[in-house]
């Protein structure tokens, strides 16, 4: 990670503007008025070049991290045009009589500060669709995409540190379906659009990182995890309402991605239901203590044997999977019970009163508590 610490040409800008005008003042005591303007051109050339060259070495470390894909370092630029953003009256004031080289110096300055920004922005959403390209490497637990975590850390970021307004001008200024100079309205607007280029652009690159999983399940628990991750920091940062305003429905579109990978994460049950539906019937019915025969108890161990062997492996597999948000984790453990436990527990009552064997526990590994407690391991790789 390339280190950038812009805190001290901020205080660079701020003390150019502060000394530039005591040095007018000081002019004007000494100083006859027809030769003040050439005299404070002069003296102000050296401070000029400072913040010149201090400013082209921070734009030289932003574009060298830009390269390298550490993208969060272009957040160095906002602040700093935001500190032109505030003192650019007093600059324009000072520097009035100076060369129009002199005058302009500074603004040109920030002119490449925002062009940078807005390359990098774009590069942001170009990489990540050339990021979707290459061969992935997926989490073995179906946790959250690194991908995921950093693209959401930068938009946050860009919000939070409340350069909204900056980074929307500088998209809006490359944008034509933008009025120019259009006020904080059309900044918005602009990097709501931008947003919501970076929101699908992800989310394209997670599907298609998706399709490289084997497991069903899995795949339906990546997918979950991830989409809740983007939802909810959304909700968290205030970004979602920004988001709405280029895609109002955005909300509801990240809940029926969820609705549907939850879906798809049931079909995992899909054996295990059958098995507990009972469909092969015994013979006759019995009632305890009724002597079953041969192939009803062959039938009724079978039974057992199959749910027994097909819930270890369903265990097995699910509780190396992990979700890190506790409510997504409990609300699926709390499914899981719901679509399950009922259902055994009638399965256990109808046959374990039957006397189908000598060596019950050998069939009869778990009474419903035991399943519920199963379910509700699963999600924690630390469990």
């Amino acid at each position: 990670m390339i280190d950038i610490d812009v805190g001290p040409y901020l205080t660079i800008i701020f003390a150019f503007v502060k000394l530039a005008q005591s040095e007018i003042m000081l002019l004007a005591q000494v100083i006859p008025d027809d030769h003040q303007g050439a005299v404070f051109d002069k003296l102000v050339q050296k401070p000029l070049n400072l913040v010149k060259e201090e400013g082209e070495a921070i734009l030289a470390s932003v574009k060298r991290a830009v390269s390298k894909q550490q993208f969060i370092a272009l957040l160095n630029i906002f602040p700093i045009l935001e500190r032109y953003r505030q003192v650019k009256a007093e600059i324009d004031i000072t520097l009035e009589s100076c060369s129009s080289i002199s005058r302009n110096s500074i603004a040109s300055l920030m002119t490449h500060f925002e062009r940078v920004g807005a390359q990098a922005l774009e590069e942001f959403i170009q990489n990540l669709r050339a990021e979707t390209e290459k061969q992935p490497r997926l989490p073995k637990d179906g946790t959250v995409h690194e991908v995921t975590s950093n693209v959401m850390f930068f938009l946050e970021h860009l919000w939070e540190m409340d350069y909204g307004n900056i980074a929307g001008n500088i998209v809006a200024a490359q944008d034509p379906n933008y009025k120019a100079a259009g006020g904080d309205g059309e900044n918005k607007k602009a990097l709501a659009a931008y947003f919501t280029r970076i929101l699908s652009t992800l989310g394209l690159n997670l599907e298609n990182k998706a399709e490289i999983y084997n497991d069903t399940c899995l795949k339906a628990i990546f997918m979950l995890n991830n989409y809740n991750y983007m939802l909810k920091s959304l909700q968290r940062s205030g970004l979602l309402d920004l988001v709405k305003l280029h895609n109002p429905e955005i909300a509801n579109h990240y809940g029926t991605q969820t609705r549907q990978w939850r879906k798809q994460y049931s079909q995992s049950w899909a054996h295990l239901l059958h098995i507990l539906q009972d469909t092969r019937a015994l013979s006759i019915p019995y009632k305890p203590p009724d002597k079953v025969k041969d192939k009803d108890r062959q039938l009724i161990k079978d039974k057992f044997a199959t749910f027994n062997k097909e819930f270890e492996e369903i265990s097995r597999s699910q509780k190396r999977l992990a979700i890190p948000d506790q409510e997504l984790r409990d609300s699926l453990r709390a499914e899981n019970v719901e679509l399950i436990v009922s259902k055994y527990d009638v399965f256990l009552k109808k046959y374990s009163q039957l006397q189908f064997t000598k060596n019950l526990e050998k069939y009869i590994k778990y009474t419903a508590n035991n399943v519920r407690e199963q379910l509700n391991s699963f999600f924690d790789t630390t469990a």
